[in-house]
């Protein structure tokens, strides 16, 4: 993983115009102006003091090509709470580099930033990203129905979590 680049919009656009990719996630599928416009945010997140979010890239040991994104964001600095998210080209699905990823952002908040929680949400029709979370140590806590309205109609979600091995 790496930290995103101007360079790097013709290859999130590639991921992020894809329904499929997509299609459990609350954006796209995006424009070009929506990838410029996320790249932007990057940029001025990344600025930020202290910084709350990490947007990183997603790309293969043995060439250096972006395969696709993940995050960690802070959500709540008081109880050491962040949340995780990956999206992959779908060339790249089934190889266990979300599940890497995933694992790597966890690490990350509990050692680096010490986090106190890590948690994320999927939908029970997605039991891939089910699987990343719970190779990379979440468990399933929660069934929220009708969690979100998302791109016309209300998604359940299931709410994955872990907490710092020291606690």
């Amino acid at each position: 993983m790496r930290e995103l680049t101007d360079a790097d919009l013709e290859a999130i656009q590639a991921y992020a115009s894809d329904p499929a990719v997509v299609e459990f996630l609350p954006w796209g599928p995006n424009t070009e102006d929506d990838t410029r416009r996320f790249l932007s945010a990057v940029m001025a997140g990344r600025a930020a003091r202290p910084r709350r979010q990490w947007d990183l890239a997603i790309v293969l040991r043995r060439e250096p090509r972006l395969v696709g994104g993940c995050r960690l964001h802070v959500t709540d600095e008081i109880a050491g709470e962040a949340d995780l998210g990956y999206a992959l080209a779908r060339g790249y699905w089934g190889q266990g580099l979300a599940s890497e990823a995933a694992r790597a952002l966890v690490e990350f908040a509990f050692t680096r930033l010490g986090a106190r929680r890590v948690w994320a949400v999927c939908e029970p029709a997605n039991p891939a990203s089910a699987r990343v979370l719970e190779k990379a140590g979440l468990r399933r806590e929660r069934f929220l129905r009708a969690h979100r309205f998302m791109k016309g109609r209300w998604r359940d979600s299931y709410v994955y979590a872990c907490d710092s091995p020291g606690r």
